[in-house]
């Protein structure tokens, strides 16, 4: 018997890291920004209003008083820095999800799915 057969099918992988891992880290960074969904309707148009902002072009953002500063000390910083905590974020979270072998074995059968298989 094949590892293969061990992993969930390819729908309910997606479920699963849509429910488990996608809105857990949606939600709870809306909430460290004072964002906090008060029902389900808002929870679904807050993930909605997500998904149609995915597909807009990003545009530059507007001067404050500070952006010189911020400008030259990233410049400064090699312009990494936000780069830099992000992907450092991303790792602790993927190493705490991969000590779950049910994500793990979802995260598997996307990727599965991605190459066709």
């Amino acid at each position: 018997m094949s590892n293969e057969n061990k992993l969930p099918s390819t729908e309910d992988a997606f479920n699963q890291l849509f429910s488990e891992v996608h809105m857990p880290v949606f939600f709870n960074k809306l909430a460290s920004l004072g964002i906090q969904a008060t029902t389900e309707k808002e929870a679904e148009d807050l993930l909605m209003l997500a998904a149609q902002l995915r597909e807009v072009p990003l545009q530059k953002e507007a001067s404050s008083r500070f952006s010189d500063a911020t400008a030259a000390l990233n410049q400064v910083l090699g312009g990494n820095f936000n780069k830099v905590a992000q992907e450092q974020s991303i790792k602790q979270a993927s190493a705490a999800f991969s000590q779950r072998p049910d994500i793990y074995a979802s995260v598997l059968r996307v990727k599965l799915a991605e190459q066709g298989e």
